[in-house]
């Protein structure tokens, strides 16, 4: 899939109806650890909230702690910061690739531990067959949108989680 603007608006709306039956995971089941530094911040910003939601600011600003969502929380949140990514443009605090870049790390395990890999397993054979295309329509689209350089560091993560997606 190319990136342009016409289709990031379609994997959007694919996104969308994709996850538009997913549940919230309940109150207590929104973090692995309670009492990590980033805890109270996540709690206020995600508890009883729609993953559609979430907004490119708040996207941006979590990007780095989705590890710290249960699985669960995970699936639910992960299609609000799908489309954040999809629809971020340039800003005065963050660029537009940030969360893109961030969101496709965390869904092919880059510098995670082995069992958080495990826990990423998981939760990719939980995805229903339209979510999982959705997100490998994403997937898709930033390896498409990124330099060979960064690619080749990616290639063994994607095969691994993925690797139906590469020639």
């Amino acid at each position: 899939m190319k990136d342009t603007k016409s289709n990031r608006k379609k994997l959007s709306s694919a996104i969308k109806q994709a996850f538009a039956d997913t549940h919230y995971p309940g109150d207590d089941n929104l973090l692995r650890n309670l009492t990590h530094y980033e805890a109270d911040e996540l709690m206020q910003d995600f508890l009883g909230k729609r993953w559609e939601d979430v907004t490119v600011e708040k996207a941006y600003f979590h990007r780095q702690s989705l590890v710290l969502f249960t699985e669960e929380a995970f699936r639910y949140y992960l299609p609000g910061f799908l489309i954040a990514a999809l629809q971020a443009s340039p800003g005065p605090n963050y660029g537009a690739n940030d969360v893109l870049e961030s969101i496709f790390c965390r869904l092919i395990g880059i510098g995670y531990n082995e069992s958080y890999k495990a826990s990423l397993r998981s939760t990719i054979h939980n995805f229903t067959p339209e979510q999982k295309s959705s997100i490998e329509e994403f997937i898709k689209l930033f390896l498409d949108g990124e330099s060979s350089i960064w690619i080749e560091g990616y290639i063994e993560n994607v095969k691994e989680y993925w690797g139906h997606l590469l020639p």
